[in-house]
C-alpha cells in the first residue's frame, strides 16, 4: 500500500534579532485520517535557498540531542503546525563549522530575498516538498 501524500508550507518568521523562525504547516488533503511519526524537537528536513544571484550555501552546525518521539493523528482537511528548534541567519562570512549554537543554520549570503525550499521527511506518510519567498528587513 503506498503511504499518503501530505502537504506543507513554510512558516518564516523574521525575529527581532534578525533571525528566521521555521514553523512547518502539514494539511491532509485525503479523504481519511492519517497517522504519522516523527521526533521532536524536529530537525529531520532538507533545506535549500535560492536568491536572485544563485543558489544560497546552507551551514548546519553539529546537532546531538535527545529526541522524543511522536505519533499524532491528521484528520482529513486538518492542519497540524510542527515546529522545530531551527533558525536561519545571513552571513556570508561565516566560518564552515557553522559556528556553536546547533540550532542556527547559516545561510552564506548577504540578507537578500530568498525562497527556501523544504522536504519534510515524517515516518507514515510521504509530504510533497514546500517553499515560501522570504525578504528580510535589511535586504539591499
Amino acid at each position: 500500500m503506498d503511504k499518503a501524500t501530505l502537504t506543507c508550507e513554510i512558516e518564516a518568521i523574521p525575529t527581532t534579532d534578525g533571525e528566521i523562525t521555521l514553523a512547518f504547516n502539514v494539511r491532509n488533503p485525503g479523504n481519511q485520517p492519517m497517522n504519522v511519526q516523527y521526533f521532536t524537537p524536529f530537525t529531520d528536513f532538507n533545506l535549500t535557498a535560492q536568491a536572485e544571484d544563485g543558489e544560497v550555501q546552507l551551514i548546519q552546525p553539529a546537532y546531538d540531542t535527545g529526541v522524543q518521539p511522536i505519533t499524532i493523528t491528521i484528520d482529513s482537511g486538518e492542519i497540524v503546525r510542527i515546529d522545530t528548534p531551527i533558525q536561519l541567519r545571513f552571513d556570508p562570512n561565516i566560518d564552515p563549522s557553522g559556528g556553536d549554537v546547533p540550532t542556527q543554520w547559516t545561510l552564506r549570503h548577504v540578507p537578500a530575498p530568498v525562497i527556501l525550499r523544504a522536504t519534510m521527511h515524517l515516518n507514515g506518510a510521504t509530504v510533497k516538498p514546500c517553499e515560501v519567498h522570504f525578504a528580510p528587513r535589511s535586504a539591499k
